[in-house]
């Protein structure tokens, strides 16, 4: 993976971390809603009381939540670490496109429209970018700690 690749990828690992706490959102919701609501077999066959222990319906509930709370922390931890990477950019237009893009997830066109430029202008200015950024956070170091454990398994 280049250089350019690997700053790509940092910028885009925030993504999974929105994912991820957005999907444990999801699970908590459900297994709330499967609790209140809980679904009827109609078959016509005997069935055993299905008295589920409140405990196990709060461990679950509970294992989620903290599940939850570690993503956010996550995802909170890794904003920070790439907003605080930008802004040390020195180029304020380079900032916005790579805020933009990574941090606020804008599509091109919508980068392109928000900041008044051609597209065409806007890759070159996000290709520039991408060359004068300089990521130095933790997240970023672990990243190449581990492309660098790669190469030297595949050699």
């Amino acid at each position: 993976m280049n250089n350019n690749d690997l700053k790509k990828a940092y910028l885009q690992s925030y993504i999974p971390s929105i994912n991820a706490a957005k999907r444990i959102e999801e699970e908590i919701e459900q297994l709330r809603l499967d609790k209140m609501m809980p679904s009827v077999i109609m078959d016509d066959m005997p069935h055993a009381h299905n008295k589920t222990d409140l405990s196990d319906y709060m461990a679950k509930l509970d294992e989620l939540i903290n599940k939850l709370i570690a993503a956010r922390y996550k995802r909170i931890d890794l904003y920070a670490e790439i907003f605080a990477d930008i802004e040390k950019m020195e180029n304020e237009t380079e900032r916005e496109v790579l805020t933009y893009r990574y941090l606020r997830r804008y599509s091109w066109e919508k980068i392109c429209v928000h900041m008044g430029y051609q597209w065409a202008q806007i890759h070159r200015i996000h290709a520039n970018a991408l060359k004068n950024f300089n990521p130095t956070g933790v997240y970023y170091q672990l990243m190449i700690e581990n492309e660098e454990s790669d190469k030297d398994d595949t050699q």
